[in-house]
Order: structure tokens, then C-alpha cells, then sequence
């Protein structure tokens, strides 16, 4: 899917929440400015794309390949433990065939802690 997929629907999700750009990243310390090229132009960093769609509870699969404004934006909230396993395990596998084995170490680590914290906020 192309990169304006991801752009898009970060924008849509962002809508739907009825967030303003500024109150969609304050949870993560992204700054207006910041969420508005990820909405706009500059796809996010993997590990703040995790964050951004583990924070709202949005399917990252979805998210990445399809057309929310096309299938319904509330579909981007139905997430299964196994489709983020999914999601992690290929992107992991992505990176570890192209960096070297600290940066694989470092990233693995956050995507832990991202999941971990995401799980202790799941009631």
C-alpha cells in the first residue's frame, strides 16, 4: 500500500477521536507540527508508528493496507492479540534482515515496552 495510505488514515483516526493535531500527539510528546507531516507527507518512524496506534488502540495491519474512509474507520479499532503478534513479528523480521545486531537488540527492546505498556493499560 502506498505511503499516502498511512498519511490519510492517521489523519481519519486523529478525526474520529475528534482530536485536535496537537492532542493527538501530546500523549507521546509529538508535536502539532510533527503529527501534521505525518498526516500530510513524511511517513512516521516505525517505533512512533507503533506507539501512535498502540496508545489509540487501532489495528496496525489495517492502518498500513487499507483505505479506512473506504471499509469504515471503526474498523480500525478491531484489534486481536494475534493480529499485533502478526504485525510485530514481520516487522521485526524486516529489520533484523537489514541492521546490525545492537540496533535489532535496541528496537526489539521498544517494541517490548510499548506492548507491555499498552497491555497494562488493557482493563
Amino acid at each position: 500500500m502506498q505511503a499516502h495510505v498511512i498519511h490519510f488514515n492517521l489523519r481519519l483516526i486523529r478525526e474520529y477521536l475528534g482530536l485536535s493535531q496537537e492532542e493527538f500527539g501530546t500523549p507521546l510528546g509529538l508535536s502539532r507540527h510533527i503529527i501534521n507531516k505525518y498526516e500530510h507527507h513524511q511517513s512516521p518512524p516505525v517505533p512512533v508508528f507503533v506507539a501512535l496506534c498502540q496508545h489509540y488502540g487501532v489495528n496496525m495491519e489495517l492502518v498500513t493496507t487499507t483505505d479506512l474512509a473506504q471499509v469504515g474507520i471503526e474498523k480500525a479499532f478491531e484489534t486481536t492479540p494475534v493480529e499485533r503478534e502478526a504485525w510485530l513479528t514481520a516487522k521485526m523480521d524486516q529489520f533484523n534482515s537489514a541492521n546490525s545486531t545492537t540496533k535489532q537488540a535496541l528496537y526489539k527492546t521498544l517494541l517490548l515496552d510499548v506492548w507491555a505498556s499498552r497491555q497494562q493499560n488493557t482493563p
